[in-house]
Parts: C-alpha cells; structure tokens; sequence
C-alpha cells in the first residue's frame, strides 16, 4: 500500500491546519498544585520572588511564579512559621510558635533566629533593627489576621534588631478597655501602630511618633479598621464604616483609610467594593478575583474560580499562589472590571472557621458533613481524643459517642487535617503530645430542601453539667 505525493501533502496541509486552530484557541487557566516537603501556612511576595513558609521551620522561595521552588530554612521537628514578609529585598523576617522569629539580611539565603517567651503571633519591621511584635498564645484566627476577643497579648518594640524590647502600653489605662490587638505596623524608626478592638464595641488606633515613648489614641467615628499595612510612607487601614447610623439602623460598606501620622485619616479615594480579606497586595473580594492596591485607578486580576483562592495569597511575575491545603499557583489576568461573580452555591455551606476548639489550634476547619436521612434537628456531643505530632500535625483521631460509622469516618477524615501549635518540653524543644477535644455535631434536615440541610462541627456546649476533659503532653 503506497501514498501518493498529492496524498502526503494534502494530509500535512490538514495536519498543520488542525495545530494553527488549536494554537489559535486561548488556553484555560489553571491552578496548578505545588508539592512540598512540609505544610504551608502563609505566603507573601518579595519582588519577583514568592516566598512560603510552615511547619518544621520551613521556608521555600519560588524566582519563576511558583513554578518551582528551593529550600531556604529548614528544621525538622521545628516550631510553626505562621508568616512571613519583607522589608526590602535584603531584609526580612519569619516569626511563628515557641516564640521564634528568623531574620534575613541576605535576602533569605541565610537565617537567624532569636526565641521570645510566646507565640509571636503578628510582626511588622521598618528595616532591620526596629520593628514591632504581638506575642500571645496561637489561636485559630492567628490565620485569618484577626485577634481572638479576649485574648491576652504582649506588644513589644525593638530598635537593636532584637537583643532589646520595649512593652507598648496595651495595658495602660486609655488603652486598657481594648485588649484586642487586631494589627501592628512600624512605618519607620519613630512612627508605629497598633489597631485595637474593644470586645463588642469600637476600633481605636494607638500611635507612636517617638519610637515608642508617648502613644495617642485616635477613634474614627463609625470606623472599624482591622488590617493595617504600610505602604510608601504611610499607613493603610481596611476594614468597614456603619452608614446611614444616625438615621436609624445603618448598614456596613467596605473602607479604605490612609494616613500619614496615623492622626489625620482620609478615605482613599478609591477601594474595593466588598471584600473577603487583604493583604499587603490588594484585597481578595470574591471567588478567583483580587483588587490590587495603591494604583491610580482600579485594577482587577482574574484567576480560575473553583474555591482555590484562600485569604493568603501573594503575587510576582504576573502569577498568584494562594495557600491551602496546599500551594497553588495560577497566571493572572489583569483588567479594568472585575470578573463576574460567581452565583452562590446551591448548598448553603455550615463549616467552621475553627475558633473555640482548643486554644492551641492553629488551623481547625471543617466542613460540611451529609446529614443522614432524618428530618429535624439533632445535637450530638462527642469526644475527639488526637495524638499531636512534634510539628503539630494530626498523627491519629478516636472518637467517642459518634451516631454511627459514616459520621465518625466523615468526622475523622476533617480532624485529621487539623494542625495545633507544637508542644515543647522544659528546653524548648518540641514534643509529641495528646488533647482530648469535646465536639458538638448539629445536624439540621428539612424534607425537600437539600440545600438548608447538613451537619456541622462547633465546640463543646453544656448540656446539664460537664466539663472538658484537660489535655495532657506526652512525656
């Protein structure tokens, strides 16, 4: 059987045709998932360069959007990276569990590393010697930027890189009524902040202009700033403002403040519409789109929206990678309007974010769980027994009390991912450990409606008496 020359050129006239059709037809982005030797908790960008951090004292940079990755820190059965950022491209710090805070001078080749007496929960550096820290125990929230109410914390100031701190007044008498330390900033050597909450009630700022010797309060009326982050010289506050209040009932809208001296605040002129959460960057406002920051004018990156952006994301080199689970990474498309946002789902999701489970959960989400066919309300009270790892991660879950096998499977398959601040033993090192978690499981069907049923987890609640059972470290 033969071809004839007519044939063979027809047949690569068709081939080439279908390859020019295909190269012509614009490619889907994709996140693509990054495998690392450790678990990621928190991300952020340094140039053109991405930058991760977690578990045994990891650290990983990315010089090609995440594409690949080198090992800059490491030390296994370490403590817990909880974030990471720069000050300039030489410059920069890592702080987490067990008190540790890195530095870098080099630009991440080399790391240093001092021990404070608490989680350093929150950090901000003017340069290499004066910076800013809120020490205090981990939390749940200590990953969604925002501070437990009540919680007890220590801020402190440094000007020698570390060997000396200073305690700001968080607990003197015109800042003792807002104990909730929400963010700190070092604008530069004399200039810092911290936003400060009141439980249930108002946002203050307190501020320094003498390196920390005098601090003023600053209240904005119908204000409630959470995240602050500096940025060419000043201080940049997001959060929400009350509107219409006066004239009865009021409704939030997203705000954007700035200022010079963390006294005399503007709106700026432009912000985000709504917001999920920011970052240094810009603002994640919904399913696979951010808002960058600080421009002109309003600026838009699309990504893929499947529900892989988190609240922890960072961008260089026209790519994101937002950390999960997992790190993933994606090309970003830039342009003028946001893409078009998502519909809601059909299933109304019941998840927890984790805060009230145990006070050293790091990382406790759940999920929603099938409900099995029943009609009503139940409440369930369970007992998760958890063996802790030295790096914090799950080793094994046991229930107890579970309605039956496909609960307790869904239930410990969710725990299992559970990440909780290590425990250390009298040298500071680290070491496995033990906590007994009591869980209620609240399980809503309604006959015909699928999407208004499902079962969560949520913390232990009293029903007739009962008390947690303590936890106990492993020798």
């Amino acid at each position: 059987m033969g071809f004839s020359i007519t044939a063979l050129h027809s047949l690569a006239a068709f081939c080439l045709f279908v390859a020019s059709a295909f190269a012509d037809q614009p490619s889907v982005p994709v996140w693509n998932d990054v495998t690392l030797p450790f678990r990621p908790i928190n991300i952020t960008a340094n140039g053109d360069a991405l930058w991760v951090c977690g578990t045994n004292e990891m650290i990983v940079a990315s010089s090609d959007g995440g594409r690949t990755w080198n090992v800059k820190h490491q030390n296994p059965d370490g403590d817990v990276l909880l974030n990471i950022a720069f000050v300039d491209e030489k410059v920069g710090h890592a702080a987490g569990t067990g008190g540790l805070l890195l530095s870098t001078s080099d630009g991440g080749q080399t790391w240093t590393n001092q021990v404070l007496e608490a989680t350093v929960r929150q950090f901000s550096f003017a340069d290499s010697r004066n910076g800013i820290v809120q020490l205090g125990r981990a939390t749940p929230s200590l990953l969604g930027y925002h501070d437990q109410p009540g919680t007890p914390s220590i801020v402190r100031i440094t000007h020698d890189g570390g060997d000396h701190w200073a305690d700001a007044p968080t607990r003197d008498e015109k800042f003792h009524q807002f104990p909730d330390v929400l963010s700190v900033v070092a604008l530069d050597p004399a200039n810092y902040l911290m936003a400060l909450h009141q439980p249930q009630g108002e946002h203050i700022f307190a501020s320094t202009r003498d390196s920390g010797k005098t601090w003023t309060a600053k209240h904005l009326e119908d204000v409630y700033v959470s995240t602050v982050f500096p940025h060419a010289g000043e201080y940049w506050g997001f959060g929400i403002q009350i509107l219409e209040r006066k004239k009865g009932g009021g409704y939030s809208a997203p705000v954007v403040v700035r200022s010079k001296d963390a006294l005399a605040w503007a709106q700026a002129l432009h912000g985000p519409k709504e917001w999920s959460s920011c970052v240094s960057q810009g603002c994640h406002i919904w399913d696979g789109t951010i808002e960058m920051l600080y421009g002109p004018r309003e600026k838009f990156v699309a990504l893929p929206q499947n529900n892989s952006l988190t609240a922890r994301w960072a961008l260089a080199l026209n790519r994101v990678c937002t950390v999960g689970d997992l790190v993933r990474c994606a090309s970003a498309d830039y342009g003028d309007k946001p893409q078009p946002k998502p519909a809601p789902p059909a299933i109304i999701s019941v998840g927890n974010d984790g805060a009230g489970f145990s006070e050293e959960c790091l990382d406790c989400k759940t999920e929603r769980i099938a409900p099995d066919q029943l009609n009503g309300f139940t409440a369930n009270q369970i007992v998760a027994s958890i063996s802790i790892q030295r790096d914090g991660s799950v080793a094994k879950v046991t229930l107890d009390h579970v309605p039956n096998q496909r609960m307790g499977d869904a239930i410990s398959q969710q725990l299992s991912k559970w990440l909780f601040e290590p425990a250390h033993n009298e040298k500071g090192i680290t070491i496995e450990s033990h906590k007994v978690v009591p869980i209620t499981l609240l399980c809503t069907s309604i006959p015909g409606v699928p999407q208004m049923s499902g079962c969560t987890l949520t913390q232990f609640t009293k029903h007739g008496g009962g008390e947690a059972i303590p936890d106990t470290p492993k020798p």
